[in-house]
């Protein structure tokens, strides 16, 4: 942040330098905690995954669980009735 624009902007309104620093301390104080509260999200995020993974039963010997259950070749046209 340019301190000198801030202070020359805010001067030329009448505000004092001292509001403007406990502003922008309390605005930097509540964008820290958001950060905080949205990593901790995300770490709640990951541990769940990580069990939900675990409770998984594994994979059979030799097959991909990314692609197991595809068929290849042309697929089944779904029966859509027309309107």
């Amino acid at each position: 942040m340019d301190w000198a624009y801030l202070h020359d902007t805010i001067a030329g309104q009448g505000v004092r330098t001292e509001e403007v620093t406990m502003r922008v301390s309390a605005n930097k104080r509540l964008k820290e905690k958001a950060r905080e509260e949205k990593a901790q999200g995300k770490a709640q995020r990951r541990l769940e995954r990580r069990s939900e993974r675990d409770r998984r039963p594994p994979a059979p010997p030799g097959v991909d669980p990314d692609i197991a259950g595809i068929v290849p070749g042309p697929q089944p046209v779904d029966d859509v009735p027309e309107q």
